[in-house]
């Protein structure tokens, strides 16, 4: 039994109220001594705020199933049985959508003591048993257990297998074994062991530490594969770009910078694993790339190792010409077949504002 405001009825959804009401001590016959007061009490009152962390309980008529606790409280002050955990009907609004067994429920945003379908992050009273699709207000049974609920688009997915014969939209999805879709798409990220798509994979970063099997991947963050398996070859660039448009589309690797390397320039690989620098001998047969990135000495950056980057060259150069390292620090030159040496890649463009030429990178 909970001190309650006078107008509280029967199935309200409850929150707790400001006002502090007086409990009792019983006495050695176990009758309440209404001249000793035990502690204080907050009063219930209607719930009037959706996803308010002070939703409380449902009011019941079930008083025999309660025990005597609350029984200590006075006749003015409303006293009444509250469900705090259990099974008991609550009046409902369909104001956010028809309600089906197993949806959580909230206060109404517009009828105080009312219950609503919950669809946003924030506290629920607990989840219906029963379907409520009237178009006015009425009751519906819930399972009283008062918790927060992260809401409909945020439900992380977390399973040992997923198998979705249409498709699956999800925020979270962590597959410790094997999923298996017709159509996946996760707007955060995906965790998974093994990922077969038959149709189209849209993801906002993917991590998968075995292989990847699919027609059409999309990622729009970070995809970190283990292996990949690609049936129809690989296409750098989006079907929609413009072929004279001569962006660049490196397939790269990373490296820690002997000294501050600036994007464009040509590197060779330094003494020590996993280290690059810049040179100034033609045709170093140490070259391994195109910095992308600039970073100063330690920094880490990235070196274009295949497909295509931009690289700062020297002298005039022509579409087809093959390009090695120049005698000018991090600068490539034209073959010339005096002194061959180490072939970056092939000149795909003239030179940009910045001097930078496109080279499809062959090194060879």
């Amino acid at each position: 039994m909970y001190p309650a405001s006078s107008d509280v009825e029967v199935g309200d959804v409850l929150s707790q109220g400001t006002k502090q009401v007086n409990t009792y001590n019983f006495k050695s016959d176990s009758s309440v001594d209404w001249n000793s007061v035990k502690g204080t009490v907050s009063q219930v009152v209607k719930a009037t705020k959706p996803y308010d962390q002070q939703i409380f309980g449902v009011v019941s008529d079930n008083y025999l199933d309660f025990v005597s606790t609350g029984y200590n409280i006075k006749q003015s002050d409303h006293p009444k049985s509250v469900a705090l955990v259990g099974r008991v009907l609550v009046k409902a609004s369909t104001e956010n959508g028809d309600i089906a067994p197993g949806d959580f429920l909230t206060a109404s945003a517009t009828q105080s003591g009312y219950a609503m379908k919950a669809t946003q992050p924030g506290y629920v009273i607990g989840q219906a048993l029963a379907p409520y699709s009237g178009s006015g207000n009425g009751t519906v049974m819930i399972f009283v257990r008062v918790q927060y609920f992260p809401g409909q688009q945020n439900m992380m997915m977390s399973t040992d297998n997923v198998n979705v014969a249409g498709t699956a939209t999800i925020n979270d999805l962590a597959v410790t074994g094997n999923a298996t879709v017709n159509d996946l798409v996760v707007t955060s990220a995906a965790t998974v062991k093994t990922l077969t798509v038959t149709q189209t994979a849209l993801i906002g970063d993917l991590t998968v530490s075995h292989s990847i099997n699919t027609q059409t991947v999309k990622v729009i963050g970070t995809a970190e594969v283990g292996n990949i398996i690609i049936d129809e070859g690989v296409k750098l660039g989006k079907p929609s770009e413009d072929p004279t448009a001569n962006n660049s589309h490196p397939i790269s690797k990373r490296f820690k910078a002997s000294k501050a390397i600036s994007a464009g320039e040509g590197v060779i690989a330094d003494a020590r694993d996993g280290w690059a620098t810049t040179t100034n001998v033609a045709g170093d047969t140490r070259v391994i790339g195109i910095a992308i990135t600039s970073g100063a000495r330690g920094a880490t950056i990235d070196v274009a190792i295949g497909g295509t980057a931009r690289v700062k060259a020297i002298g005039s150069t022509t579409n087809g010409q093959l390009l090695h390292t120049a005698t000018a620090e991090g600068r490539a030159s034209v073959v010339s077949h005096a002194n061959v040496g180490e072939v970056i890649g092939k000149v795909l463009s003239s030179p940009n504002s910045n001097g930078q030429i496109l080279v499809l990178i062959t090194l060879q």
